[in-house]
């Protein structure tokens, strides 16, 4: 028989839990915490990866972002569908109209940039004041940590329905950095898997998603810590760099997502020409050498925040090599069109605000060299479809 002190504490945890179902039931069904959302991601539930919130303007704070150049907020705006383009604005486009998509991780996103000096609305401008007969439309399907196994699901399950013309697709740094930023390489998921122990992650997970520890913690903790108005000493670019600096680097002599990474660049080749889309692949630029001058270092943040180890500059700078020199032989091999950019934008501050993400100059030396190789190539825009 149970004792009366463990009945009365059995009754208590019981009648807890009972509580924290009822409040999680009504707080799911009467109450929304999007609005307090910083990132404008949500689930898509076919695909299983994040995508755009439509016909959103959001303000993302500099503090929370590794992309921020300056301490100002980062705009993000996305139209009916989506997406980062100003100039969609139906399905179904119109017989003159010929729209390019660009797809990729956050080099192709761009999100420290404003619209107008992003690469790919560099290029609508351009073709659009150069060309009588057919109006381009540039649209952004970019998003941050994509890799190449996102990008055939977005590919197949979104772009295809939109009536592309044209995919330009830029990738390869996520899943290089997918081998070292996890404890284990994983190609069907790719998600990060913690060093931590398995309870510990549940009780994390419950935290993040549960909607009764939200509201607790705006409602209540926030307000009485006043923790919502206390702006961190470093923003989250600072951290990273500072974590980078002290992390352990070690030499990592395999790519196991290599494999992984070219089915996936044939998946997206096969997905386009089977539904007669024009496709065409950049190589990935960086700042990664063999000799990184300290300065390029000093701005590096391969690395996240939990991480302690993490790859040295010349893993970093032989995988990149080695990802994009993989894209060149698939596309030689299949007849596919790609530009070499990686070999066009030199590894210069003036271009990188990072390893890998630009400065308004590189958006617009990366959307000079695309424009030079369409007018180079400008028979293949002759008709839209």
């Amino acid at each position: 028989m149970i004792g009366g002190k463990y009945k009365k504490l059995i009754y208590i945890l019981l009648t807890l839990t009972l509580s924290l179902f009822v409040c999680e039931f009504f707080l799911r069904v009467y109450w929304e915490p999007r609005e307090k959302s910083l990132y404008p991601f949500l689930q898509n539930p076919f695909i299983g990866q994040n995508v755009y919130y439509p016909n959103k303007k959001y303000i993302v704070p500099h503090i929370i972002t590794p992309y921020s150049m300056k301490k100002d907020n980062i705009i993000e705006t996305t139209n009916a569908f989506g997406f980062r383009s100003s100039s969609m604005k139906e399905i179904k486009k119109e017989k003159n109209v010929y729209r390019i998509f660009f797809l990729g991780d956050s080099t192709i996103a761009q999100m420290n940039l404003p619209e107008n000096e992003t690469s790919w609305k560099i290029i609508e401008e351009c073709r659009n004041k150069n060309s009588n007969k057919i109006r381009f439309e540039c649209i952004n399907a970019g998003m941050n940590s994509m890799d190449s196994q996102t990008a055939v699901a977005i590919m197949a399950h979104e772009l295809i329905h939109y009536d592309p013309d044209m995919v330009i697709i830029m990738l390869g740094i996520n899943d290089l950095s997918s081998v070292f930023l996890q404890r284990r390489y994983d190609p069907f998921h790719k998600r990060r898997i913690a060093y931590s122990l398995p309870f510990r992650d549940i009780l994390k997970e419950l935290y993040k998603k549960s909607y009764t520890c939200i509201f607790i913690k705006r409602n209540i903790f926030d307000r009485i810590t006043n923790a919502s108005y206390k702006e961190p000493e470093l923003t989250k670019l600072e951290k990273l760099r500072a974590k980078w600096k002290k992390a352990q680097k070690k030499i990592f002599t395999d790519f196991p997502s290599i494999n992984e990474f070219k089915k996936n660049i044939k998946s997206l080749i096969g997905i386009t020409k089977t539904n007669n889309i024009r496709i065409c692949f950049l190589t990935q630029p960086s700042l990664y050498s063999e000799n990184m001058p300290e300065e390029q270092t000093d701005v590096t943040w391969c690395v996240n925040e939990e991480d302690s180890v993490t790859a040295d500059v010349s893993t970093l700078y032989r995988g990149m090599n080695i990802f994009n020199e993989q894209i060149r032989v698939i596309c030689r091999e299949n007849n596919t069109e790609f530009i070499d950019i990686a070999n066009k934008v030199p590894k210069d501050l003036r271009y990188f605000i990072d390893q890998c993400h630009y400065t308004p100059q590189g958006a617009e030396l990366i959307a000079r060299n695309i424009i030079s190789y369409f007018e180079e190539n400008e028979e293949k825009f002759a008709y839209a479809k």
